[in-house]
């Protein structure tokens, strides 16, 4: 079981090596793919990994060679091919009164 929030972590840790580059929009489109998938409260793992395994092609088709990049990609795939189950923190909130 894992926490929905190792995903918002490993797509930001690949956001973080892909804006080292100006992509087109089709990159860039993809990209906002993964992030609304990963922000999601119960992201489906199915259709991250389809559009995880999207952009790395269409990155693939560039030009850029960025080993860094590319392990952000394998960092995606290693850790959702280990997970099948997912836990989401509930927030509560406690009431304060204020005189």
């Amino acid at each position: 079981m894992t926490a929905t929030s190792e995903y918002m972590l490993l797509y930001n840790d690949l956001y973080v090596k892909m804006r080292r580059y100006i992509w087109d929009i089709d990159v860039i489109e993809a990209l906002a793919d993964v992030e609304i998938e990963c922000y999601k409260k119960f992201p489906d793992l199915r259709e991250l990994e389809n559009k995880v395994s999207n952009l790395r092609y269409l990155v693939s088709e560039t030009d850029v060679d960025d080993e860094e990049l590319f392990e952000a990609f394998d960092a995606f795939n290693d850790y959702y091919g280990e997970q099948d189950d997912l836990y989401s923190k509930i927030e509560t909130f406690r009431e304060v009164a204020v005189k």
